[in-house]
């Protein structure tokens, strides 16, 4: 083999480690940034994403995110255009956008002086790191192979100078319109020393500051309910779940560590992250250490919101880390062979099998909850069974996400409901009370089927008081409780008034009735019965 054809071959080697993202299918929020989203339902909508929150509008989604990210969703808004929402042609851009930012590490790595076999050794480090896999695998997170990518071709170009360097200069503002995270990188430009990082600097800070006001137009705040001392709290279990990633990268699931949940890989892990400096004797790692630290940086304040340290954040910060070794290997010809030869083991015996977790909604969650078991994975494991039409499954991960730490809302609202449906009401009513005791709103989708457990299972004190807490009640369930609780009362009026006001007056008759049978209220039943339907 040639020495030129390595970088090649780690581009062949790379898309055919990832190739079998091909058959996977949308996951997790896939449904809500593409199956689901308006915005890229054509192209001119996608447009209208220039003017707003990437999660604005998006149903229950967060409409304050603080994510300008208009250029994610014109490039999936391009990919329905052009294949409908084909879930492998969708993969298969994303895996496009991956090697693109391979490429483009490869191309700037060569313009600095490395040799071809020193590129690819380093560019292994983002082609083929099995913490690269989410920003890969999981279409919604292109913007993150996609953001690396424009931002080193441009780099590329800008590094050369001439009439490319415009092109260059657009190339870094996309980047900054596809990633929060690259706003901060014009140091790192600098540092690369010479007309051409002055080039690259002013250009990436141009492309930055260009980014921020069209966020300031679009009115889309730069962090929206996170300051900037709750990113400085996570920084060292994050920092040190980063850490032990990078360089322990065996087994990795994600969406990576999850703080206050999982235990801290300790802070022994920083000692590492120190010893990392060390590559900085030459320019171009100082450079590449920079581009690492602060793509990473940013990524605090998503860590500090939502409680996961996700290995998408260390997409961009690899791509730096690559760029830092690069010098290190070039000093030893033979580190670059063994680390090549390395990396390709690790992305064929660790990447590929991580591939697979991302196949489906059900494999993606099974495999979270297993490895993260908390409130947040098991909600997700439960609606997906669920929507699997698997409610017995569903109700037991709903059942494990109310017992563990700080039930979501999507537990909360299911847990009870799911066992009245499997007919389980004693079930219901002791897992609604567990909610209710572990912080769960006092919602209707909570109360109502809670309170109709409870009268099931004769406990009509509670059951009544519930039911009344319940004002607006979709689900009519506390409806049904307090007109059951009333006749068994030997109050019928409120029964015989509802049934005369509705169309299926007769039907609610024998629901309450069939309610006090169930409960062991035959006579109270026989009293509602006898009421006319």
């Amino acid at each position: 083999m040639k020495a030129d054809h390595a970088p090649a071959l780690l581009l062949l080697l790379t898309g055919l480690v990832f190739l079998p993202i091909l058959g996977a299918g949308f996951v997790w929020d896939d449904a809500t940034l593409i199956v689901d989203n308006p915005h890229t339902a054509s192209l001119s909508a996608a447009l209208r994403s220039f003017g707003g929150d990437l999660w604005a509008g998006l149903g229950e989604a967060d409409d304050a995110s603080s994510y300008y990210r208009p250029l994610l969703t014109l490039d999936l808004a391009l990919d329905r255009a052009l294949f409908g929402l084909s879930p492998a042609w969708h993969h298969a851009r994303s895996l496009g956008w991956h090697l693109l930012a391979v490429g483009g590490l490869l191309g700037l790595l060569r313009r600095l002086g490395v040799g071809p076999v020193v590129a690819a050794a380093a560019a292994s480090l983002l082609a083929l790191h099995p913490a690269g896999a989410e920003a890969v695998a999981f279409a919604a997170a292109r913007n993150d192979p996609m953001a690396v990518a424009l931002l080193l071709w441009g780099w590329c170009l800008l590094y050369e100078g001439g009439r490319g360097a415009i092109i260059g200069g657009l190339l870094a503002l996309g980047a900054a319109l596809s990633k929060e995270s690259v706003l901060l990188l014009a140091p790192a430009g600098l540092l690369i020393g010479g007309a051409p990082g002055r080039r690259i600097a002013g250009a990436t800070l141009l492309g930055a500051l260009v980014a921020l006001g069209l966020r300031g137009l679009a009115g889309v705040p730069l962090s929206t309910g996170v300051g900037f001392d709750a990113a400085l709290s996570v920084a060292a279990p994050a920092g040190a779940a980063f850490l032990r990633d990078l360089v322990v990268p065996i087994g990795l699931v994600a969406p990576g560590t999850l703080l206050g949940v999982e235990p801290s890989p300790g802070l022994g892990w920083w000692l590492v992250g120190l010893g990392l400096l060390a590559l900085g004797h030459d320019p171009r790692s100082r450079a590449g250490l920079a581009f690492a630290i602060l793509t990473a940086g940013p990524a605090l304040l998503a860590v500090a919101r939502y409680g996961a340290a996700s290995h998408r954040y260390l997409y961009a910060p690899l791509a730096g880390l690559a760029l830092a070794a690069a010098p290190w290997l070039a000093a030893h010809p033979r580190r670059s062979l063994v680390g090549l030869g390395l990396m390709g083991l690790l992305g064929v015996g660790a990447l590929s099998p991580g591939l697979g977790r991302w196949s489906d909604d059900l494999t993606f969650w099974t495999a979270m909850s297993e490895a993260h078991p908390s409130s947040y994975a098991f909600a997700g494991l439960g609606r997906t069974r669920a929507d699997l039409g698997d409610l017995p499954g569903a109700a037991a991960a709903w059942d494990q996400a109310i017992t563990a730490s700080d039930p979501i809302p999507a537990a909360c609202y299911n847990v009870a409901a799911a066992h009245i449906r499997l007919g389980e009401p004693l079930r219901a009513a002791e897992l609604g009370l567990l909610a209710l005791s572990r912080g769960c709103a006092r919602s209707p989708e909570l109360l109502a089927p809670t309170a109709l457990g409870l009268a099931l299972g004769g406990r009509w004190d509670e059951a009544l008081s519930l039911a009344n807490e319940v004002e607006r009640d979709p689900t009519g369930k506390a409806v049904l409780v307090r007109l059951a609780g009333a006749v068994r009362a030997g109050d019928t009026d409120p029964l015989r008034q509802m049934a005369a006001a509705s169309p299926e007056g007769g039907r609610l008759i024998e629901m309450v009735a069939a309610l006090l049978d169930a409960a062991g209220e035959a006579e109270a039943a026989r009293w509602a019965r006898d009421l006319p339907g």
